[in-house]
């Protein structure tokens, strides 16, 4: 795995979320203040609502990225270009199909989702808005090859960054020179996502300008291998909607739209931890699929442990000092809110990170390898499992938003357990257990940085900004110092050692 391309695109992608996390801390509580919670938590439904659509894109789009780039590899650039023209043709068509469907449905979405009387014009703009976002986004999906095939993922963090900043400032604006207004939101999201649009269709034209656009590759085999495999990730996608992603959409049918907004509130940070996971993963599948094309299983372990460890390294601090602190950080960044409550939803919803936050670059072994049926098939199971355990636990306890938020991530820590590691390790012809040392090793410093933040949390006491971000930091100095010697072994602190102590002597010559 080309090192120096990773740590260059874990750094763009660090940048860019702590940018991004920059802005929503603003934004949120600015939000939640100007329009309510329910309001706010319309938007998170609505977002989660139109996501669904995904599902209809990612049998053709999930697998793009791995039929090009791995004949690129193999020099077949003809072949290439048919499955890359065959993804944007078919694109293209499934797009006008999901607009003329869904029409009908945004102009009755009252009679669809429980919507506050008052609200139900702005919900409806903000839904079409979010739904333009989509498509627009979904018409052009295949261009974001480019940065992959070239392992320049850190571009699109940059570009990402550059969105983030777009976005603010609209939203900023809008509220601050109009009447505010719900889809003010979807209006800064439409715009900012078609700046990064126009961005990914000039990476292409210049780092894969054999990738034209031409009806003549259309190639209707290419089409069908897509869909074949893809339509396993489907399969997936739709278990993580089971497993996750309907929660905001029961709180709206069976409990309130308070509670709703409550827990996409709670959410908010939870989200942002996800996101990073999916973000600094990406960043070892371009390594990991070149890998896999030289047929190099040994490497490919190596490279799947790597992607533990470092992944591990960074999540378990994230998680452990979030756990400790999350009731402070609430307090202060919602005032209006019960920082308890949220800070417990929080919790239920980042506890499958404690392993999920290692293992999320072997997701991309199914990918790679093609063997995404079983693993599909599983998760879909649990899925359909999560939402009936929560239905019944609405119908028959006062758990309420505690049992939407904890349901899927007691299940899912099961499953990345007793299946994910596994199976993963099945794929790429290892024996099961060689990969449970890492994650392991992550487990244990999520606990041992939870033990040292509570004690630190009982020595500094925080109830402004500037205690709790002194009291933060000095969890996460000491977590990051223990984590150094847990995660990572004897060879690889060496390597590391050797990189910055080389990287010093660099800088020290350049000066």
């Amino acid at each position: 795995m080309d090192k120096k391309a990773l740590a260059i695109n874990m750094l763009a992608n660090g940048l860019a979320f702590i940018i991004t996390i920059a802005i929503s801390f603003f934004l949120t509580p600015y939000i939640v203040a100007t329009l309510g919670t329910e309001a706010y938590g319309y938007v998170s439904l609505i977002n989660n609502l139109v996501s669904y659509l995904s599902l209809a894109s990612i049998a053709i789009n999930s697998m793009a990225g791995r039929f090009v780039s791995i004949h690129i590899f193999q020099g077949d650039m003809n072949r290439a270009k048919c499955y890359f023209n065959s993804v944007f043709i078919s694109n293209i068509v499934l797009s006008i199909i999901i607009v003329l469907f869904l029409i009908p449905v945004m102009w009755k979405l009252e009679y669809v989702l429980n919507i506050t009387n008052e609200l139900v014009t702005d919900v409806k703009v903000l839904s079409v808005f979010v739904l333009m976002n989509f498509i627009i986004s979904f018409m052009t999906t295949i261009f974001n090859i480019a940065i992959f095939v070239k392992n320049k993922l850190y571009l699109n963090s940059l570009r990402n960054v550059e969105m983030a900043i777009l976005q603010a400032a609209l939203l900023v604006g809008l509220f601050g020179l109009l009447e505010p207004k719900l889809y003010y939101i979807g209006i800064s999201i439409t715009l900012s996502g078609c700046y990064g649009i126009l961005w990914n269709i000039y990476y292409t034209k210049k780092l894969l300008p054999q990738m034209n656009i031409s009806n003549k590759y259309f190639d209707f085999k290419a089409f069908k291998e897509l869909i074949a495999s893809g339509v396993w990730n489907v399969v997936t996608k739709l278990s993580a909607i089971l497993n996750d992603g309907l929660d905001l959409l029961i709180c709206n049918l069976f409990i309130n739209p308070l509670e709703m907004g409550i827990l996409a509130i709670s959410k908010t940070i939870p989200t942002i931890m996800y996101r990073i996971v999916g973000t600094l993963s990406s960043t070892f599948a371009p390594g990991l699929t070149k890998i896999y094309a030289q047929e190099n299983n040994v490497a490919l372990t190596r490279s799947l442990n790597d992607s533990i460890k470092i992944l591990g390294f960074v999540m378990s601090i994230i998680v452990a000092v979030f756990i400790t602190l999350g009731d402070i950080f609430f307090s202060l960044w919602v005032p209006s809110q019960d920082p308890s409550k949220l800070h417990i939803l929080a919790v239920l919803s980042i506890l499958t990170l404690i392993i999920s936050g290692s293992t999320a670059g072997i997701y991309e072994i199914f990918m790679i390898t093609n063997k995404l049926k079983i693993n599909s098939l599983v998760v879909l199971g649990i899925g359909f499992l999560n939402v009936l355990i929560v239905l019944v636990l609405l119908s028959t306890t006062d758990l309420g938003i505690y049992a939407v938020a904890g349901v899927s991530s007691t299940t899912a820590i099961l499953k990345n357990l007793l299946f994910t590691l596994p199976y993963a390790a099945r794929c790429i012809n290892q024996k099961w257990y060689v990969l449970y040392k890492a994650v392991l090793k992550n487990v244990l410093s999520v606990f041992l940085i939870v033990l040292i933040s509570f004690f630190i949390k009982t020595q500094i006491s925080a109830d402004n900004w500037g205690s709790f971000i002194l009291l933060a930091g000095a969890c996460t100095v000491l977590g990051t110092i223990m984590n150094f010697f847990i995660v990572f072994g004897r060879n690889d602190r060496l390597y590391l050692k050797k990189i910055i102590i080389s990287r010093l002597k660099v800088k020290k010559m350049s000066s």
